[in-house]
């Protein structure tokens, strides 16, 4: 999965910066938002095959829930992220802060899909500034 391979690549990068053996039990990990948006992209383009039809799907759900106009809309968004496991919804707050997906990012604020995320097993916590704090409200 690719929240696994996130952290794999996080130990490893933090070993590489720090020029010291890899430590497999190493959870914290001290880096620049910079350096874990791009940790974060490089994950995202070695799964895109397996991830990007995934994250097409849930976002076009969520622009249908939002062009009708007859709907509650906050209902229909809380319908579709409770199918969401805790990973797929901080793979979910991960996606949002990537390059170019503004637009998500916009709707993952919005309709708050993130206020179940599983803060204390965050892997970037630091992220969490990137969002407006409504991403993470009930």
């Amino acid at each position: 999965m690719i929240h696994f391979s996130i952290i794999g690549a996080a130990r490893k990068y933090s070993a590489e910066k720090e020029n010291r053996r890899l430590d497999p039990k190493q959870n914290y990990f001290d880096f620049t938002g910079i350096e874990c948006k791009q940790i974060l992209k490089n994950r995202f383009i070695a799964n895109k095959n397996q991830i990007e039809s995934y994250y097409r799907t849930i976002f076009n759900i969520v622009e249908m829930i939002e062009l009708n106009p007859f709907i509650d809309k906050k209902i229909y968004i809380n319908i579709l992220t409770s199918q969401l496991s805790r990973i797929e919804i901080m793979m979910l707050y991960y996606y949002g802060i990537l390059e170019g997906n503004e637009k998500e990012k916009d709707l993952i604020e919005r309709y708050a899909m993130l206020k179940d995320i599983d803060r204390e097993n965050m892997i970037f916590p630091e992220l969490m500034n990137l969002y407006d704090s409504q991403a993470f409200e009930n």
